[in-house]
């Protein structure tokens, strides 16, 4: 047999089998044992083979060190293809690849960041993948573009065939509310932690649902939490504050935690342990997930990382619970509720409480139970103003999130909600202080007023016209309500409302106001909010 026939057919046959994939130096090596040749010999029967047509490259992307891969010359080069080759030799673009078919062809840059485990500063200390160098690429070559959501100013990766679909603005929608569901959980995760004594930091941030797309920054990766703890084992050092351990926390709501989140989760630990040229950093790292493959939860047990289930924590009723305020975001979505709307969906949020409440987890699911009062006090603002009005849930005027913003002719309303504990006393802080009654009027409101009345914007109202309403199912403190009764009679007051609504003047309002008599006869609203948020301590 000639060398020519013999090369030839040990190249046939080693890419005899479709999705076969040989980087340069591999496929050089193999050559090498087979034929019994030297290395440069090896290099040039690929070139020969490539120009004959039996195999091809990657070309133009590169992988393992900057190498091209082979293949057969039957295999296409698409974006499926692309995912094979990178699970071999670029693990984090598999990951942000195949994440974003998991997700339905949309990926924000945020959830795209966390599984490439690619940092966000300091890129040029991590010998990593540049994400947005390795994004360009593939959008510059048409296998991928990003798409915007305007309302809520974030950027997605999409697939490019998706680019122009007029599925797209539903898309994005129904993976923010995704997001929003991701986050919903962490405030009561976060308490349930601190109740176990897993945190004992102040310093603590994380993902919050009126900004799914940002997370927590900390030693230049994001993460869905971070803080800090002592609960590490007895040492020498106990108890020390100057010796807290970094805890990072993963959480994952919308669908199963997958090896792909895994692997993302524990390469941004090690990059963060090994930051630094003195002995590693200690982190303690957990993850939190709804559901869970048996394979990958056997590889986290191997890599030794505290996980938890939602159900664990929050009982076993926590799946149904998610589904029922994924229904209720979506019935409540809209700008305007029939009265047919209004009575499903406060009978769904009636049957929600009670799920929650004869399951025995009421309390340790405070931030869901509050956005469940959000929900119900849309449908009823939505009543007080039927005509005429448009409303906008969870309106996004960046960086903030506005609960509830009523634009009529005659005015612009900008309503804050809070559905807290009724022993909650808000306090009337400053507006650098949040969750204080300043932070809303002199820090929030002054954002949106800007946003409703400059001259190019679309709304163009005078400042005059712009109102606002602070309504919560706590009380205020004594100062607060002093400084919110003087407030009231100035021009920030609604014309059928007043400025504030702690726990009393929130229940005769629902009692009393005429444009929800129908609403009280029809449904249970204010037995609920009586129930479950406004009672007497």
């Amino acid at each position: 047999m000639s060398t020519s026939t013999k090369w030839e057919n040990v190249i046939k046959e080693l890419f005899s089998t479709k999705n076969t994939f040989f980087t340069a130096s591999e496929l050089i090596n193999v050559l090498s044992e087979k034929l019994e040749i030297s290395r440069e010999y090896s290099r040039q029967i690929i070139k020969r083979a490539v120009n004959k047509k039996f195999i091809k490259n990657s070309h133009p992307f590169k992988f393992k060190n900057g190498q091209y891969v082979y293949m057969g010359v039957t295999d296409t080069l698409d974006l499926k293809t692309l995912i094979n080759i990178s699970k071999l030799y670029k693990p984090s673009m598999y990951r942000v690849l195949t994440l974003l078919f998991k997700e339905d062809k949309l990926l924000s840059f945020y959830e795209a960041r966390k599984a490439a485990a690619t940092p966000v500063e300091n890129i040029d200390r991590y010998k990593l993948t540049r994400l947005d160098d390795e994004i360009k690429e593939l959008i510059h070559h048409d296998y991928i573009c990003t798409v915007k959501d305007s309302e809520k100013n974030i950027i997605y990766i999409t697939t490019k065939e998706m680019e122009d679909s007029p599925l797209l603005s539903t898309m994005m929608k129904n993976h923010y509310e995704k997001m929003r569901l991701d986050s919903m959980f962490i405030p009561d995760i976060i308490r349930w932690l601190k109740e176990h004594n897993l945190i004992d930091s102040d310093m603590l941030l994380y993902r919050r649902t009126d900004n799914p797309s940002i997370g927590a920054k900390h030693n230049d990766f994001l993460w869905d939490f971070y803080s800090y703890t002592n609960t590490t084992g007895f040492s020498i050092n106990t108890g020390k504050k100057d010796k807290q351990t970094l805890l990072v926390m993963d959480v994952l709501v919308h669908r199963p935690y997958s090896k792909e989140d895994l692997d993302g989760f524990y390469n941004r630990i090690q990059s963060v342990r090994h930051s630094t040229h003195s002995e590693a950093r200690k982190v303690l790292p957990i993850i939190i997930f709804n559901e869970i493959p048996q394979e990958v939860k056997k590889e986290i047990r191997r890599l030794q990382i505290l996980n938890f289930s939602l159900p664990s924590v929050f009982g076993m009723k926590v799946s149904e619970l998610i589904q029922r305020l994924t229904d209720i975001r979506k019935a409540s979505a809209g700008t305007f509720h029939t009265e047919d709307q209004s009575s499903d969906i406060i009978e769904d949020i009636e049957k929600t409480l009670k799920l929650m409440d004869e399951s025995g987890q009421i309390d340790n699911l405070q931030n869901i139970k509050g956005a469940l009062f959000e929900s119900l006090m849309y449908v009823v603002i939505s009543n007080i103003f039927p005509h005429n009005s448009r409303l906008n849930h969870s309106k996004m005027i960046k960086p903030y999130e506005y609960d509830v913003i009523v634009q009529r002719d005659e005015e612009v309303i900008i309503i804050e909600l809070k559905g807290l504990k009724n022993s909650t006393i808000i306090n009337l802080g400053d507006y650098k202080t949040n969750a204080t009654v300043k932070w809303f009027f002199g820090n929030t409101l002054p954002h949106a007023k800007r946003a409703y009345t400059i001259p190019s914007s679309p709304f163009e109202y005078n400042k005059t016209k712009i109102k606002a309403c602070y309504i919560t199912s706590a009380n205020f403190s004594e100062e607060a309500l002093h400084w919110l009764e003087e407030i009231n009679k100035s021009k920030l007051k609604p014309e059928t409302l007043d400025c504030f609504y702690d726990r009393k003047r929130l229940l005769k309002l629902i009692k009393t106001h005429e444009n929800l008599s129908s609403l009280r006869k029809s449904t249970a609203f204010i037995d609920i909010l009586e129930k479950f948020y406004l009672k007497e301590q």
